[in-house]
């Protein structure tokens, strides 16, 4: 039997319940809401010291931006890829299953949950990104990156799920997550820029008037129709209970 913890709830954890459960569970544990608060801090520490210091502001940002952007989307993987694990091995999600919370509102709150825990860094980072960009000469290269996160930040935690719910250990679901959601999006991104560039683009007005950088919004629809097929496999998996039962030992 899975241990419970029978602490009392403080009229916060009751409010959260009530509002999302399936996200609660997320966030139930110190450490879960510790994410939110300890990324916040980071991205607040780092820019703080970038805007404060004249060598910096002589510079292109867009490293720095690009640097902490990766590093939250490859946090956000963990959390998505460890997520339905835990409730596998610890039976929480058989119970859920057959209780009166349907598949959809299981999916829905768990993704809730986990974009609760990044929101307030990533919408730090993209705040801070547009504003520089919007002031400075860089603004039309930055505008595909821009949105390639932003679009990730919602993408990535669906695709995360379904490799957690797909397979059994943390590592393939990790690696299935991040070629789905980055490389194989940013192969077909690449592929189509490239058409657009040299055939859409000479044939309509006859010479290539761009080259549009990666990631760009090409990699960011793709990564959302990877991300609408994984919805659906996700939804359909939950639905069939076709997904591995290994528990872990006691």
């Amino acid at each position: 039997m899975a241990e419970c913890n029978l602490r009392p709830c403080r009229s916060g954890d009751r409010d959260d319940v009530d509002r999302n459960p399936i996200g609660w569970l997320e966030q139930r544990t110190w450490s879960g809401r510790l994410v939110i608060w300890s990324w916040f801090a980071v991205m607040v520490s780092v820019y703080s010291l970038v805007l404060t210091e004249p060598v910096y502001l002589t510079r292109n940002l867009n490293g720095v931006h690009i640097f902490m952007g990766w590093v939250l989307l490859l946090s956000m993987a963990v959390n998505a890829s460890t997520s339905f694990r835990r409730e596998r091995e610890s039976g929480v999600l058989e119970l859920l299953l057959v209780s009166p919370v349907g598949e959809r509102t299981i999916i829905s709150g768990r993704l809730r949950g986990i974009w609760a825990q990044f929101l307030p860094a990533f919408g730090l980072l993209l705040v801070v990104w547009f504003y520089l960009a919007s002031i400075s000469l860089t603004r039309g290269a930055a505008g595909g990156s821009i949105v390639f996160y932003a679009t990730t930040f919602f993408s990535l935690p669906i695709i995360g799920l379904y490799f957690s719910l797909r397979c059994c250990a943390f590592m393939t679901a990790l690696l299935a997550a991040m070629g789905a959601g980055f490389v194989l999006p940013f192969i077909i991104g690449s592929i189509v820029a490239f058409w657009w560039a040299n055939f859409v683009m000479t044939r309509a007005i006859g010479y290539v008037a761009y080259y549009p950088s990666v990631p760009s919004w090409h990699v960011a629809l793709v990564q959302g129709c990877v991300a609408t097929v994984c919805w659906k496999s996700l939804h359909a998996r939950l639905k069939t209970r076709s997904f591995p039962l290994h528990r872990a030992s006691l």
